[in-house]
């Protein structure tokens, strides 16, 4: 296809105010908090936050992590219980036995959530008695600058930090509510040591947290593993959940009356990677053939459309177009440095192909927030070269010229 069509299609990405998929467009009066958390950073209208045990910010005017204190005498020292456990830095993370964070941007502050655990002993355990293990977590709100940190509100479970949805002041996640743990046997080995067996039984639920009011709603609970791939199509947000590998379903949660239905099951795992107007595109992967089958469902039929086969999983919404990684080579002795082909297939929402576009570096494209288009580049070493591994940000009327115009932000993951 010619340089005059692959422009026609740079402009129709850029015009579009889709809402569906990792879209995160403006809404009036929002004050620019929505966007997605991915991977324990969250990426917003007014920036990006990331950080576990020190909380960094970057903005899209200039892009690159920064520290969030503004003391130019601290030495940004971390928690830690014995050297540091009451730390000064008001950057620091300091909440002793917490295992997750998580933190947005909401109006002109920061909110951020750590979530711990309480546990029952085992060791004394009898065969047949369960042990639980129960999850909270704790809301702190702060100023940009990480001063004036107060907690403002608590819920029960954790909040998974690998995949959220932020919109319209509502943060949407999956939370790891509880974990159950039965004996159901004991041993001793070979070498005299003594041991037990025991079945786990995992809840998880999909939840909503309301940032301005702070009120916490949860929905369907399912044992086996956390809700993933949230996404959101007009009023209704939806994640599957596929079980622990066992029956896939799909979730949808109506943001008006606040209710959760199942909507779609299938026996073998499916994931979701986005959707536009009332189409989701998702997909499965077929180990023998060792690739994945991308398809399209209609919310209001429930019928599945195919649309292509891929070697990889790698697919996101980009505009008005759904964008598919449909050739992956890679070549070269990893020490020597590999030499790659990334080619991505742009399909309008009826599943009509419009266009495809080439990198010679691995490019993987995550979501968009506003007009900046996110992907990651993996595949070069550190100070190697002029692009380094990590996330980078670039226009998406730069669609076509990722490897050029990208700005490098962090390192990411």
């Amino acid at each position: 296809m010619g340089l005059l069509y692959a422009l026609a299609l740079a402009a129709s990405l850029t015009g579009c105010d889709s809402t569906g998929g990792k879209e995160g467009t403006d809404i009036a009066g929002a004050d620019g908090i929505n966007g997605y958390i991915y991977l324990g950073s969250a990426y917003q209208n007014e920036g990006i936050t990331t950080g576990t045990e020190q909380i960094f910010w970057s903005d899209w005017d200039s892009p690159g992590m920064r520290i969030i204190c503004q003391d130019p005498t601290c030495g940004h020292l971390v928690y830690n219980s014995k050297t540091n456990p009451d730390p000064v830095c008001s950057a620091a993370v300091r909440n002793p036995g917490v295992f997750t964070n998580s933190i947005v941007y909401n109006g002109r502050r920061l909110i951020f959530v750590t979530s711990s655990e309480t546990k029952s002993d085992v060791d004394e355990m009898e065969i047949g008695v369960s042990s639980i293990t129960t999850f909270y977590t704790d809301i702190y709100e702060c100023e940009m600058d990480g001063s004036n940190r107060r907690r403002v509100g608590s819920f029960e479970g954790s909040v998974d930090l690998s995949d959220g949805l932020i919109y319209d002041h509502v943060l949407y996640f999956s939370s790891f509510k509880k974990s159950e743990s039965v004996k159901t046997e004991e041993y001793t080995d070979e070498y005299g040591i003594e041991g037990y067996i025991t079945e786990n039984a995992d809840t998880h639920q999909l939840c909503t947290l309301d940032l301005s009011t702070m009120e916490f709603t949860g929905f369907s609970e399912r044992e086996g593993s956390n809700f993933t791939d949230i996404t959101k199509l007009g009023n209704h947000v939806y994640s599957m959940n596929d079980g622990g590998s066992e029956t896939s379903v799909l979730y949808r949660l109506d943001t008006e009356d606040n209710t959760c239905e199942e909507v779609y099951k299938s026996d073998a795992p499916f994931w979701l990677a986005g959707g536009i107007d009332q189409t989701l595109l998702f997909f499965t992967q077929d180990m023998e053939e060792d690739c994945f089958y991308f398809y399209l469902y209609d919310e209001n039929t429930g019928e599945t459309k195919d649309l292509v086969k891929s070697p990889v999983s790698d697919a996101c919404v980009v505009g008005d177009c759904f964008a598919v990684k449909t050739e992956y080579i890679r070549s070269g002795e990893e020490e020597d440095g590999r030499d790659y082909k990334v080619e991505y297939s742009f399909y309008n929402k009826d599943g009509e192909l419009l266009q495809k576009a080439y990198y010679q570096r691995n490019v993987t494209l995550m979501f968009t927030v506003g007009d900046h288009l996110l992907f990651n580049l993996m595949g070069t070493d550190e100070g190697v070269g002029e692009k380094k591994d990590g996330v980078y940000v670039a226009d998406k009327d730069e669609l076509l010229e990722l490897e050029e115009k990208g700005t490098y932000i962090f390192r990411g993951f």
